[in-house]
């Protein structure tokens, strides 16, 4: 509510692309209670379906996902992992009905993008 009394003139902005689904992913080691972590992914569009973003400005997003990770993780990057597991989970249909409107994703994989380089290396290799 603070940024819109700040920013009363921001927009959410869309453009067109190809459609191939980005993820940004993005988790919180043992922030809540109980031990628990938890994990944000953020959904957007973008016209390439090169392992990062070209560089067109974003589309606005498709979905933001904030959820509990339930089990008890042991580190930060297995907390990343967790997140990237249940974001990738919650993309399927997504995913489904992007196919089936007609626009193909890369066969190679979904563009997911995170900021723990041994999460990153653990899953790209």
């Amino acid at each position: 509510m603070d940024y819109l009394l700040t920013h009363h003139k921001a927009v959410i902005q869309y453009y067109a692309s190809y459609m191939i689904l980005y993820l940004i992913a993005d988790a919180a080691y043992l922030i809540l209670p109980d031990a628990r972590s938890g994990c944000a992914m953020l959904y957007t569009l973008y016209n390439s379906s090169t392992s990062k973003p070209p560089s067109i400005k974003p589309n606005g997003p498709v979905l933001v996902l904030v959820k509990t990770i339930h089990g008890v993780t042991t580190s930060a990057s297995e907390a990343e992992m967790g997140g990237i597991f249940i974001g990738a989970q919650e993309a399927v249909p997504i995913l489904n009905t992007l196919i089936e409107l007609g626009h193909t994703q890369p066969p190679s994989g979904k563009p997911i993008e995170t900021d723990k380089s041994t999460a990153h290396d653990i899953l790209t290799e």
